[in-house]
């Protein structure tokens, strides 16, 4: 693959070091673009360079599934989705569904299905290498309370369960005059706060280094006129986005509540901003969870919470009900990453690998094997059932790494695999 040269300026990384070398961090570079609703990222200086990047969206829902009612019946591409999968119909072209792996998790261990028991979890690990450049490498997100799926060095990174304070966090209230014009907002930001930081710098670096900064100054006018001519952004560069979920009632939001509705909304509007994110190629990794191991969420469209539909009352018919609405919510995600188009020509969708997953077969026996797996999207031969035979997982981990561009052979891969390596037939 060509190597993308993402500055106009000379080489970015030399930069960055250089500028760092007098108090000033990428972040600090990025800070007034992110004020003014726009940012300084890979995707917005590659645009022109018809190059799209690679992206992960990891969807865990814990306690597996009952698997007469989740795994399609069927071989190849010939198979029948039944009652917890049927929302993956209008989409199965684009998905690959996995029966007969073995996992390993369950209550308490649900960390197992993103790190396969490494010290730091594979979507974490990822970000390092597709994500290290943008301003945030991943993020994490929950309909219900979720803390230990994710980790660095075997410490749980907390999950976001406030969608309208992620949203502002990403999206921050634009600086500089301009009203509801958001063409000289845009034009405002970029000119003023972030020219008046280079001039300020040129003072305190030598004459090869203020040349840089000239260029970048160029680049940023250049960029200013790009955007101006884009309007509304997409990747190549974002303002802060209308987003009819600053519309809602945010109290029981803000509160963490977990009654249904706001499950349901909730989750809803973190699919939203997943798009939004890695539209404005905020991010490139994203993981969701549907709660922690102890399944307590209570699911819309059933009377039980999630543990519940594992072993409560009349589980066996609970269980699809709710399985199916989490299903739902990835059909949402994938039909708007489908609708959205990418750099490269394609769609965001055919460069996004979604990773559905979870620490359980079986939940209501507590077993892990036919742990529910799909992947979506990326580079994949899709549409189609593969049946695994009872096989440990491992392999998958190795095959989603090399998907998003990773060497597995490199020195410092946590071997997620344990030596595997890719699943035959899985990748286009």
């Amino acid at each position: 693959m060509k190597k993308v040269n993402h500055s106009v300026f000379g080489n970015r990384r030399s930069f960055l070091k250089n500028m760092s070398k007098v108090g000033f961090s990428s972040a600090l570079l990025n800070a007034p673009l992110a004020g003014s609703g726009l940012l300084w990222t890979r995707g917005a200086l590659a645009a022109e360079d018809g190059v799209a990047p690679k992206r992960l969206v990891t969807i865990h829902v814990t306690n597996g599934a009952h698997p007469e009612t989740w795994h399609p019946t069927g071989q190849g591409n010939n198979f029948t989705l039944p009652q917890g999968s049927a929302p993956f119909e209008a989409v199965k072209d684009k998905c690959l569904f996995f029966d007969g792996f073995t996992g390993v998790g369950g209550h308490g261990p649900h960390h197992y299905c993103v790190s396969n028991d490494k010290d730091t979890s594979l979507d974490i690990y990822a970000s390092k290498i597709i994500g290290a450049d943008n301003p945030y490498a991943s993020l994490h997100m929950a309909a219900a309370t979720q803390g230990g799926l994710s980790r660095i060095n075997r410490s749980g990174i907390p999950f976001e369960l406030n969608p309208l304070s992620v949203y502002e966090r990403l999206f921050p209230q634009p600086q500089g005059g301009g009203g509801t014009d958001w063409t000289t907002i845009r034009r405002q930001g970029i000119l003023g706060t972030n020219l008046q930081m280079l001039n300020d710098l040129q003072s305190k670096v030598n004459g090869v280094q203020s040349q840089r900064l000239q260029l970048h100054a160029d680049s940023v006018e250049a960029l200013s006129r790009r955007i101006t001519k884009l309007a509304s952004g997409g990747s190549a560069a974002c303002t802060r986005p209308f987003w009819d979920g600053l519309a809602v009632d945010g109290t029981n939001l803000a509160a963490d509540a977990v009654d249904r509705a706001t499950v349901d909304q909730r989750t809803d509007l973190f699919m939203d901003l997943s798009v939004m994110a890695l539209k404005c190629d905020l991010t490139r990794v994203i993981t969701f969870s549907f709660g922690d191991s102890g399944a307590e969420m209570l699911v819309p469209g059933v009377d039980e919470s999630w543990h519940g539909c594992q072993h409560g009352y009349r589980n066996e018919l609970k269980n699809p009900v709710a399985r199916s609405w989490f299903s739902s919510k990835m059909v949402n995600l994938m039909n708007q990453l489908a609708e959205e188009p990418d750099l490269d020509g394609r769609t965001m969708l055919d460069n996004t690998l979604i990773y559905l997953t979870s620490d359980m077969g079986n939940g209501s026996s507590h077993i892990n094997t036919r742990t529910p797996i799909i992947l979506a999207g990326n580079d994949l031969n899709a549409g189609r059932v593969m049946d695994m035979g009872g096989i440990k997982w491992d392999g998958l981990f190795d095959t989603i790494a090399v998907s998003l561009g990773i060497d597995i052979d490199a020195p410092d891969y946590p071997q997620y695999g344990n030596g595997a390596g890719v699943i035959p037939s899985v990748l286009a």
